[in-house]
């Protein structure tokens, strides 16, 4: 009996990775309004480490080549240029490390709503104090999942510096969400001139979790990770759920045995934003950015949620 305690015990451990959650958020705080003459359809959020207040920002699909910083509050937006860069549909936007370990942009071309694109695409850029006009990336890394073709908005860089893709599975024939797939591409293939394959790490059973929500309760739109890499958030149209679980070590990975307040815990937004897509951790991982596209001419808020831990 003791023997099968010690087990019960590292396995739930494994899973939690000795990671704390924050049991109680504050009410969203308005820190500002994206500039949506420039920013319309915010799909992707990042907050920057090395210039402290700069966030970075990309519009979703139909939008050209280009991304766009602010200050905090949203305000002073500034539209750079990708060199030889023709998007399809960009999703998020991420920092993380480069294999030169610098501070680097990631932005993820990785929307496919319908499912069919051969591959997808995510451009690497050194983050500067003042970038060039148009910017030349460092790489436009191609990638394609192993099993079929999938659509994804969230992207995130383990402070490891591999990549976690968290895919958007949704029916619009059944009506219903269905669980999300997590792959990974290893930091050694982030500067790859030639296409990569990612790999399968687990599935992540949103609709089970947000059991209590509706079908835009248990689809993905964005994701954030902390960055020591132990905890990680994800957004959906009508909630966010706080992961006290570390990307780089999931291993026989079942989302049923997860425990409601030690694992994850849930954030309702519900009828806070009208289509939120855009989320980041600020340093430390006790507080979180999110925003939305404007629907029909509406403001699109940029909202602080801090710990009240």
């Amino acid at each position: 009996m003791k023997m099968l305690l010690t087990l019960m015990f590292s396995s739930f451990f494994s899973l939690s990775a000795m990671a704390q959650l924050c049991s109680q958020w504050s009410a969203p705080e308005k820190v500002g309004d994206l500039d949506i003459t420039m920013i319309p359809e915010a799909s992707g959020l990042a907050y920057s480490k090395i210039f402290p207040n700069r966030l970075y920002h990309n519009n979703d699909s139909g939008d050209g080549p280009f991304f766009y910083f602010t200050d905090l509050e949203g305000a002073k937006t500034q539209k750079i240029a990708v060199a030889d860069f023709t998007p399809r549909d960009v999703e998020e936007v991420a920092l993380g490390p480069c294999q030169t370990n610098e501070s680097c942009l990631f932005l993820a071309d990785i929307g496919d709503n319908k499912e069919v694109r051969p591959n997808v695409e995510i451009v690497i850029i050194k983050e500067e104090e003042f970038f060039a006009q148009p910017v030349t990336p460092l790489n436009k890394l191609v990638a394609t999942y192993p099993d079929r073709a999938h659509n994804a908005e969230a992207l995130v860089l383990h402070p490891n510096g591999d990549l976690f893709v968290i895919t958007k599975e949704i029916s619009f024939v059944s009506r219903r969400a269905s669980s999300a797939s997590i792959f990974r591409l290893s930091k050694d293939v982030l500067m790859s001139k030639t296409p990569v394959v990612f790999e399968f790490v687990a599935e992540l059973d949103i609709p089970w979790i947000n059991y209590d929500f509706g079908i835009f309760g248990q689809i993905i739109t964005a994701a954030s990770i902390t960055d020591n890499g132990k905890k990680f958030i994800l957004l959906t149209y009508e909630n966010a759920v706080e992961f006290a679980l570390d990307l780089s070590a999931l291993s026989n990975f079942d989302t049923r045995k997860l425990v409601d307040g030690v694992d994850y815990h849930i954030i309702p937004l519900r009828g806070l934003l009208p289509q939120q897509e855009a989320m980041t951790y600020i340093p430390l991982g006790q507080d979180f950015l999110i925003s939305s596209e404007s629907v029909d001419g509406a403001p699109a808020v940029l909202y602080k949620l801090s710990c009240q831990d």
